[in-house]
């Protein structure tokens, strides 16, 4: 299942136009169009995903590049990390309009946006539900319109506790990177080799919608209960946009 949002960014920009009258006749003096992407958003939605859809305020990365490379787009560095904002009613506001031309581009997204990440590189902590694009679009002059269509690069950890546990009090989640890199144009996550445990509350958000990890390491699970403690360690790597329902007993 996919959410789908609208972006209508074909916005024909009138440079100038002249209209002189002269002996009765009218002359068009000068007309300059300039076309824009026509984006359309979608976001994976599945069981997967924490972030399902936007809220007004959300804020996306785009960089559109010259097609085969990661370089901006006709050499205008404005093309690289271009933020959209939602400011209601699938109304997304562009903090710049790429101006396309014959030559093609292929346009990635990334979420959330992040003003330092130009380079194509966004530094990811824990808990938060980065996206990206698998494959860029193409576009140009006579076809600007392009899918956007995000994924998600966070594992999610989601917990489901057997009665004979007894009561559980909270969750450490142990030997978890302490963050990450995201590539936007490739989707690679890279885990710092600094590991960190995060402790969940049986009240926290978290402990019933899961938890969102930097992928890259063999994590284990403490569990403390009014019966004592008990451990999960499954000898596996967390990986990029997978799911993991870990069931946790006494038995």
């Amino acid at each position: 299942m996919k959410r789908k949002t609208l972006l209508t960014l074909g916005k024909c920009a009138l440079i100038s136009m002249m209209m002189t009258a002269c002996s009765g006749n009218e002359e068009l003096k000068t007309l300059t169009c300039h076309v824009h992407p026509e984006l359309t958003f979608s976001c994976e939605s599945d069981t997967r995903a924490i972030v399902a859809s936007f809220v007004n305020g959300s804020k996306i990365g785009i960089m559109v590049t010259d097609k085969g490379t990661t370089d901006e787009y006709g050499g205008d560095t404005r093309n690289l990390n271009i933020c959209y904002t939602l400011q209601g009613n699938d109304n997304w506001a562009a903090s710049y309009d790429t101006s396309l031309t014959n030559a093609q581009a292929n346009v990635y997204g990334y979420y959330p946006y992040g003003s330092d990440c130009s380079t194509g590189k966004v530094a990811m902590t824990n808990g938060i539900d980065y996206m990206y694009t698998v494959q860029p679009s193409v576009i140009n002059l006579q076809n600007p319109a392009a899918e956007i269509r995000l994924s998600h690069a966070m594992a999610l950890l989601r917990f489901e506790f057997d009665s004979s546990l007894g009561t559980v009090k909270s969750v450490r989640v142990r030997n978890i990177p302490s963050y990450g890199t995201l590539d936007v144009f490739t989707g690679k996550v890279t885990a710092s080799a600094q590991k960190t445990n995060m402790d969940i509350l049986k009240t926290d958000v978290e402990f019933s919608e899961g938890l969102l990890v930097v992928p890259g390491n063999k994590i284990d699970v403490m569990v403390y209960t009014d019966n004592g403690n008990f451990v999960w360690k499954p000898d596996q790597v967390a990986e990029s946009g997978k799911l993991y329902n870990i069931r946790l007993s006494a038995d």
